[in-house]
């Protein structure tokens, strides 16, 4: 066996035994009785509003550890999913559920990009890159040298997402955490609710279709409406004198 096919062996080993180790861990130590969290499936539409506070780190820059915020539960089951929404999702009963952002829609076309600086991937949605949250000049990226579980989905599908609630959910910088980068695809099932904000802002900003920026108008000072000249008063007209002897 070649040097570099033991290397690849055993980081796949080692990715292995601590995937394994953290899904222990997170079973042994879960609250026992039924989730409160799970979803349930047929419930009203949208559901509950519950106020919750933020524990992941990998939402800096949206949401900190310690900030609170709301989320709808059962949003998705009468609402489409909209890219750049937050979500609360539970990959797993065992596992706490997360804030995600919602980077890819069905319908949607994306492409897996080499990151051959970082030796990593990045992420192309209707051909838009997708950057960090927290540094903007900084592309998404994720992986290793061998291709994501996400590109599975790409070459099966070719490059579109095509399942019913299928979505691409992402951490707000990278290489993230519990999220599409690891996992790949998710879908709706496993999404608790829409998160919003207790200040009510954005996260950030997508572009619409066909959407146009209107040219912005420099204020003017309102100008007054010259005046019409006055026409002058007709000046009465001298009469001849009559002539003398007449």
């Amino acid at each position: 066996m070649s040097e570099k096919a033991k290397t690849i062996r055993t980081v796949i080993l080692t990715c292995l035994v601590i995937l394994g180790g953290y899904y222990a861990y997170k079973f042994a130590t879960r609250s026992p009785g039924p989730d409160p969290f799970i979803r349930k499936r047929g419930g009203p539409c949208p559901g509950e509003t519950k106020t919750m506070v933020q524990n992941d780190p990998y939402m800096r820059g949206v949401i900190e550890q310690g900030q609170k915020f709301r989320v709808i539960l059962n949003y998705y089951d009468c609402n489409k999913p909209k890219r750049g929404e937050l979500v609360l999702f539970q990959i797993h009963q065992s596992m706490d559920p997360v804030v995600k952002i919602i980077r890819g829609v069905q319908n949607d076309r994306f492409k897996l990009i080499k990151d051959v600086k970082r030796g990593a991937w990045n992420l192309e949605v209707e051909d838009d890159i997708i950057y960090s949250l927290v540094n903007k000049d900084e592309k998404y990226f994720f992986g290793g040298n061998m291709a994501p579980p996400l590109s599975l989905y790409e070459r099966s599908h070719n490059g579109k997402i095509t399942g019913n609630g299928d979505v691409i959910l992402l951490s707000s910088w990278p290489p993230g955490s519990i999220d599409s980068g690891q996992f790949g695809m998710f879908n709706l099932a496993d999404v608790v609710g829409k998160v919003e904000l207790i200040d009510g802002t954005s996260p950030i900003e997508v572009k619409e279709p066909n959407a146009q920026e209107e040219p912005a108008v420099a204020a003017e000072t309102p100008q007054v409406p010259a005046k019409r000249p006055k026409k002058p008063k007709a000046q009465p007209q001298p009469t001849t004198p009559p002539a003398q002897g007449q």
